[in-house]
C-alpha cells in the first residue's frame, strides 16, 4: 500500500482518524502482530494505551507490544534480521568514549575524560549524528567544508567508537537508526511476516533520519500499509526550518489528507507570581479544583477526573520535586511521582550494602546506633552516623522505603558496572580514575518512581504533544526556560551551526528554538478547555525574569468564519481559501502566482501535478532539462577550450564538436530520450545540435568584438538551497526570503562585473516588462549574486537566451558597466533606473506576499491566452465563468 499522510493543524481530529482506520483494517480479529502503532515517546506509549481503553476501540488490539515509540520499532525490526543485537545504554557508549579519550591521542580533547559534561556533549553528538541516517564517513563528507582541528578528532572518534560498539555487537539509540537505513538501501532488511502496517502519530519533528527510513520502507515494501500523521499545517503559515520536513513527507505519499483545525479554541491566559514557590502553590490549588476539589480524604475519588489536567514542566528540577510534594499532601494522584537522584544517597550508598541496610533498620525503629556495633557500622566504613542522618532527615515522609531502594539500585548498578567495566577496560586505568567514572555515572540514576495511578499529568515538553487536556498549565514560562538554555558546543564552529543545509542535523540554536515553540502549540491547539501560562517574577538567584514569547499568552485566538456575498437576490457560498503565513519563496511560486493565483494555489499548496498530454515530439521539460545539462558540462568541462575558442577559430570548432560529443552521450542516458524511438530522438538532437552551435558562435563573435567582456564562470548556482542562503528582501518593515537556481553566471574578473544568462525553451519576456519590473527573474537574480556570491563584484546585467529562436535574446544591462553590446539599445539602463527597478520588483514581490497571506488565490489569469494550456482549468473553470458572464 502507498504511504498515506494525514496532515493538519495539532487539534483536528487526525488521531482519531487514524486509530479508527487502523481498528477498521486490523482489528479486532486480525490485529496479533499485524501492526505497529508509533507512538512520539516511549512515555506517551502508556498514555496511548490508558486513552484507547477509554475509547469505544476493541480495548485488545492496544495492549502489548504493537504501541511502541520509533526507537522499539527500529529494535523490534533489526532483532527479526540480526542474529547478534545487544542494545547499549547510554552508560556504555559513554565509558567508551571516556576511555578512548583516555587512551587515544586526540589534539583538541586533551583531558576531556576529566569533564563530565563534554562526555555528555560527545556521546549526544554521534548519537545525533546516527539519527540522522549519517556514517562517520558521510558526517566527514557532508561537514568537510567548516573542517576544524576540532571537528577532525571529532570525526577521528566517531570512527573510533562505531569500530568499538560494532565489535561488542553493541547498538545504541543511534545505531539502530543507521543500521535499519543501512538494510533498507541494500535491500537486506527482511520484515515480521504477519507485519501489514505501519501507522505513525504525533512525532515531531520528524527526523531526517526517520523520515529516509519511511521513505525506504514505502519504496522496499510498497504493500505495507504507512499512515504518517503529521502535525504542521501549510495553510497557517511557513516555518523555514520544518517547511521541508513537512514537503518530504508531501512528496514521498501516494495519498493526503487535510485536517482542519477545531473551529473553537481553548481559552489561553497568563498569570504572573513572586517567585516559584508561590506559582506552584497556586497551580496546585487551582490543579485540584479542576479535578474535583481532591483532598487527602477524597482524592482516590478524584482521580478520573484529573486526568484531564497537565503541567507542563520547565527544566528545573525544584518544579517536579514540589509538584510531587504538595499533590502527596492533598492526596491527589499524579505522574509521574517525583523521584530523588541518587547522587542524594552517595554517603549512604559509600557505606557497605549491608552495614548500610542494618543502619536503615536502626532509624526506622527510632534507635541510635552503636558506632562499634559488632556489624561494621558505618564507622567500620569511614563514616560516622552524624554524616548520614541529614539524608534521612531532608526525606520527610519516606526517607527508610526510598534509602532501601537507592541501596538496591547502588547494588544493581554495581553489577552491572563490573559487567561493562570487564568488557570496555580491558587496559589497565588508574584506580582513581575509575572511582571518578563510577561516581559520575551513579549520579546519574534516579530512583524508579511509585507505579503511575492516573492524576494530573507531569511532563515535559517534549513529552506534552503526546498527550490531550482540557486544561494545560505551562509553568515557570520565562525566557531562561523556554526553550531551555543550549551551551556552546565543544566541536561544532558557529559556522558550522549557522550552516543553512546543516541546521536541522547539528540541531542549530535556531532551529531548536522552533522545535520547542512548534511544540508548546500543539499542547496548546491539543487542549480543549483552558490553558494558563505562569511565571515567577524573579527566581531563586534574585534576578527578575522575562516572560517567555514561544506563544502569544495574554488573549484568545480568534478564528476567521466563512464569508457570504449576494448574487443575484441569493446568498451563495464563496471559497475561502487559506491564509499562508509564509516568508520564504522561490522565484518560481513569484512568477506562477503573478499568472495566476489559482494556478499558484493548486500547484503548490495543493501540490497537484500537471496534466499528461500526448506528445509526438520530446515534451518541454524534458527539452530544456536536456539542453541545461548539455551546457552545464560543456563549459564546466571546458572552461579553457572556451578561452582558446575565443582567439583561435580551430579550438572554437573543437568546442563545437565537443557539444556534439556530449549530446550524443546523454541521448543514451536520458531516461526518456534512451527509451525514445530514433525517429523522433534523432531529429532533436540534430536541432539541439544546430541551436548549440549557432549559439556558440554568436557568443564567441561577441566575446572577440569585445562586445561581452564577462566570460563563463558559475553554473545552475542555487541559492536558498544548500549552503548558499535565500536572499533577504525588505519592504515596509516585512522581510521575506527568496530562492531560486541560476543557469550561468558569467565574470569579468578585471573589471570586477558580471552577468547572468538564463536559458530558455519556451518564451521570453520582452526587455520593456524586465525595465518595467513586470518581469521580476532576471532583476532577482542579479540581486542575489550580487548580495550572496559576488559582493565585491557589479552587476552588468543579464539576458535570457530562448533556444526556439536565437535571435531573440531579451534582458536588460547597466550602462557603462561592460556587456552592453550584447543586446539592443533599447536595454540600456542608467545606475538612477538600476536603483530604481530593484525597489519596483521588490515591491511587486512584497505585493505577492502579502496576497498569499491573505489566502488571494482566487481565478484571475494575467492573461486569458493562458488558460487553454493550464494544467488546472478543469478545476477553477474560470473561462466557462467568464461565458456565463457575458
Amino acid at each position: 500500500m502507498p504511504i498515506t499522510l494525514l496532515h493538519g493543524p495539532a487539534g483536528g481530529g487526525k488521531t482519531n482518524f487514524l486509530l479508527r482506520r487502523l481498528f477498521g483494517r486490523y482489528g479486532p480479529d486480525g490485529y496479533a502482530d499485524s501492526f505497529f502503532l508509533v507512538a512520539p515517546t516511549t512515555r506517551s506509549v502508556e498514555a496511548y494505551q490508558k486513552r484507547f481503553l477509554a475509547t469505544d476501540l476493541a480495548p485488545p488490539i492496544f495492549i502489548g507490544s504493537a504501541v511502541v515509540s520509533f526507537e522499539r520499532l527500529l529494535l523490534n525490526l533489526l532483532k527479526h534480521n540480526l542474529p547478534r543485537l545487544h542494545q547499549a545504554t547510554s552508560r556504555i557508549s559513554r565509558n567508551i568514549i571516556r576511555n578512548l579519550l583516555l587512551n587515544n591521542k586526540y589534539k583538541t580533547m586533551n583531558n576531556a575524560y576529566e569533564f563530565p559534561g563534554i562526555v555528555d556533549e560527545l556521546s549526544a553528538t554521534l548519537v545525533s549524528l546516527k539519527k540522522n541516517g549519517l556514517t562517520p564517513q558521510a558526517t566527514r563528507q557532508k561537514m568537510e567544508r567548516h573542517l576544524t582541528p576540532e571537528l577532525e578528532d571529532l570525526f577521528k572518534l566517531f570512527e573510533d567508537a562505531n569500530s568499538i560498539l560494532k565489535e561488542l555487537s553493541y547498538f545504541d539509540e543511534g545505531d539502530l537508526y543507521a543500521t535499519t537505513l543501512g538494510l533498507l538501501r541494500t535491500g537486506r532488511l527482511k520484515l515480521p511476516s504477519l507485519l501489514k502496517a505501519v501507522y505513525i502519530d504525533r512525532l515531531f519533528p520528524l527526523t531526517l533520519g526517520q523520515r529516509e527510513i519511511i521513505k525506504e520502507l514505502g519504496r522496499k515494501f510498497p504493500k505495507l500499509d504507512i499512515v504518517v500523521s503529521y502535525s504542521f499545517d501549510y495553510q497557517a503559515g511557513e516555518d523555514p526550518w520544518f517547511y521541508p520536513a513537512y514537503t518530504f513527507l508531501g512528496e514521498i505519499a501516494a495519498e493526503s489528507e487535510y485536517f482542519h483545525g477545531r473551529t473553537t479554541k481553548a481559552n489561553i491566559s497568563s498569570r504572573s507570581f513572586t517567585d516559584p514557590a508561590d506559582e506552584i502553590s497556586w497551580v496546585v490549588g487551582a490543579a485540584a479544583s479542576a479535578a474535583g476539589g481532591a483532598s487527602a480524604a477524597g482524592g482516590a475519588g478524584a482521580g478520573g477526573q484529573a486526568n484531564a489536567v497537565g503541567i507542563i514542566l520547565p527544566p528545573d528540577p525544584f518544579y517536579h520535586r514540589r509538584f510531587s510534594e504538595l499533590f502527596s499532601h492533598r492526596g491527589i494522584p499524579h505522574s509521574p511521582v517525583y523521584a530523588p537522584s541518587l547522587s542524594r544517597f552517595i554517603p549512604l550508598i559509600d557505606s557497605s550494602f549491608a552495614t548500610s541496610l542494618h543502619f536503615v533498620k536502626k532509624c526506622a525503629d527510632g534507635l541510635k546506633p552503636h558506632p562499634d556495633h559488632p556489624a561494621g557500622g558505618p564507622a567500620a566504613s569511614g563514616r560516622q552516623p552524624q554524616e548520614l542522618v541529614p539524608v534521612f532527615l531532608e526525606m520527610q515522609t519516606h526517607a527508610v522505603a526510598e534509602s532501601l531502594s537507592a541501596l538496591a539500585l547502588a547494588s544493581e548498578f554495581d553489577r552491572e558496572w563490573e559487567f561493562e567495566k570487564n568488557l570496555l577496560f580491558r587496559n589497565q586505568i588508574p584506580d582513581k580514575t575509575l572511582a571518578q567514572w563510577r561516581h559520575d555515572e551513579l549520579s546519574r540514576l534516579r530512583l524508579k518512581p511509585p507505579p503511575s495511578h492516573g492524576g494530573v499529568t507531569l511532563v515535559s515538553m517534549e513529552e506534552a504533544p503526546g498527550h490531550d487536556f482540557d486544561l494545560l498549565f505551562v509553568c515557570g514560562y520565562v525566557e531562561g526556560y523556554y526553550p531551555p538554555p543550549a551551551g556552546e558546543h565543544p566541536f561544532y564552529s558557529t559556522d558550522l551551526l549557522l550552516d543553512p543545509a546543516m541546521r536541522e542535523i547539528v540541531e542549530a540554536p535556531a532551529y531548536r528554538h522552533g522545535r520547542e515553540k512548534y511544540r508548546l502549540e500543539q499542547a496548546v491547539n491539543r487542549t480543549t478547555r483552558e490553558v494558563v501560562f505562569t511565571h515567577p517574577n524573579i527566581l531563586w538567584d534574585g534576578k527578575e525574569q522575562t516572560v517567555a514569547r514561544l506563544v502569544e499568552t495574554g488573549e484568545r485566538r480568534q478564528e476567521t468564519g466563512g464569508r457570504r456575498q449576494e448574487t443575484g437576490g441569493r446568498r451563495q457560498e464563496t471559497t475561502i481559501f487559506p491564509k499562508v503565513r509564509k516568508n520564504e519563496f522561490s522565484v518560481s511560486e513569484i512568477i506562477t502566482y503573478r499568472k495566476c493565483p489559482y494556478q499558484y494555489y493548486a500547484h503548490y499548496h495543493l501540490k497537484l501535478g500537471e496534466l499528461k498530454k500526448e506528445e509526438i515530439d520530446v515534451p518541454p521539460d524534458v527539452r530544456g532539462n536536456f539542453l541545461h545539462r548539455i551546457l552545464q558540462k560543456l563549459y564546466t568541462a571546458g572552461r579553457i577550450l572556451y578561452r582558446d575558442a575565443v582567439e583561435y577559430d580551430v579550438y572554437l570548432h573543437r568546442f563545437i564538436e565537443q557539444a556534439g560529443i556530449l549530446i550524443e552521450e546523454e541521448k543514451t542516458r536520458d531516461p526518456f530520450l534512451s527509451r525514445t524511438p530514433e525517429a523522433i530522438a534523432g531529429p532533436f538532437c540534430a536541432r539541439a545540435r544546430e541551436t548549440i552551435a549557432a549559439f556558440l558562435r554568436d557568443e564567441i563573435d561577441l566575446v572577440r568584438r569585445e562586445q561581452k567582456t564577462t566570460l563563463p564562470s558559475y553554473f545552475e548556482w542555487n541559492f536558498g538551497k544548500g549552503p548558499i542562503p535565500s536572499l533577504s528582501l525588505k519592504h515596509e518593515n516585512r522581510e521575506f526570503f527568496i530562492s531560486g537556481r541560476i543557469d550561468r553566471i558569467d565574470v569579468d574578473e578585471q573589471n570586477k562585473t558580471f552577468s547572468v544568462i538564463d536559458y530558455k525553451t519556451g518564451d521570453v519576456d520582452s526587455t520593456s516588462s524586465i525595465r518595467e519590473g513586470e518581469s521580476i527573474q532576471m532583476p532577482v537574480y542579479l540581486m542575489a549574486v550580487n548580495r550572496l556570491l559576488l559582493k565585491d563584484h557589479r552587476p552588468a546585467g543579464g539576458f535570457y537566451l530562448g533556444f526556439k529562436d536565437l535571435s531573440k535574446r531579451t534582458g536588460i544591462f547597466i550602462a557603462g558597466r561592460g556587456d552592453g553590446g550584447v543586446l539592443k539599445k533599447n536595454s540600456l539602463i542608467s545606475e538612477s533606473e538600476w536603483t530604481a527597478l530593484q525597489e519596483a520588483v521588490t515591491a511587486r514581490i512584497a505585493e505577492v506576499v502579502q496576497k498569499i497571506s491573505d489566502g488571494q488565490f482566487a481565478p484571475n489569469p494575467a492573461n486569458t491566452k493562458q488558460c487553454r494550456f493550464c494544467d488546472y482549468r478543469d478545476m477553477c473553470h474560470y473561462e466557462q465563468k467568464g461565458e456565463e458572464e457575458e
